[in-house]
């Protein structure tokens, strides 16, 4: 990552932002703890929000294609991504130590609640923050309830991908995965697996429609929250 002149950053503030989810608020002794705990991916994400960085940092893609928008090309002002963009710690597997996530919240179907896109999600490692996923419009993450998480997006054209993980021992385990494929007569087939798979021979061929899936995408995100996300722009000053 290469960036220059920082002309936004952290104010003291940060130490001491509340960021809540319902049914599970930090304590304000935890809220400051984990605000020290995750300073450095909180600093980066703000330098690069700030709109001076050289390269897009690793796991931040999803921040970068929220500044265009994919029917018109317009390109949305930092400012205007730093409302749209929050973050906020919560204890998704149950040990005792918060991770960081950092999302939007959007409307992902027509009819739709709010639901929290995970654009990404830290955890601690041996004392240090770590990466554990980033989102995109590729592949799309939310979380549904209990330490599970559902993913939905394309490798292709013809291959569309969802599944539901679950978190546990600071690691995500595939529990369920759906996906497309062309089969010989290039008719559209899909399938579902216990692993992360695209391959129709590790999977179970579906009696599925294209309308059936997107039921049973519309469902698995009808399970996923809304997180109360804190905007960057709460804890970032313009020069």
């Amino acid at each position: 990552m290469m960036c220059g002149k920082l002309t936004a950053y952290i104010i003291a503030f940060l130490f001491m932002a509340s960021a809540q989810i319902a049914g599970n608020p930090p304590s304000d002794i935890g809220k400051n703890a984990d605000a020290k705990r995750y300073k450095e991916p909180l600093e980066l994400a703000a330098k690069f929000m700030s709109g001076d960085c050289e390269e897009v940092p690793e796991g931040l893609y999803g921040i970068q294609e929220m500044r265009i928008n994919p029917e018109d090309g317009e390109v949305m002002s930092w400012e205007q991504v730093c409302e749209m963009v929050g973050y906020a710690f919560y204890d998704f597997d149950g040990d005792g130590v918060n991770e960081l996530v950092i999302g939007s919240n959007i409307i992902p179907y027509i009819g739709s609640p709010h639901k929290t896109m995970i654009l990404a999600l830290y955890r601690m490692s041996d004392g240090k923050p770590k990466l554990l996923l980033s989102g995109t419009r590729q592949n799309s993450w939310f979380y549904q309830d209990n330490g599970y998480f559902y993913m939905t997006g394309e490798e292709s054209a013809a291959c569309v991908v969802s599944g539901v993980f679950s978190y546990r021992n600071n690691q995500l385990c595939c529990e369920h995965y759906w996906f497309s494929d062309l089969n010989s007569e290039g008719d559209l087939e899909y399938y579902h697996s216990y692993e992360e798979t695209t391959d129709p021979e590790k999977g179970t061929k579906l009696s599925y429609t294209m309308d059936t899936y997107n039921m049973n995408e519309e469902n698995n995100l009808g399970q996923t929250q809304c997180l109360d996300l804190m905007p960057f722009s709460s804890i970032m000053v313009y020069q």
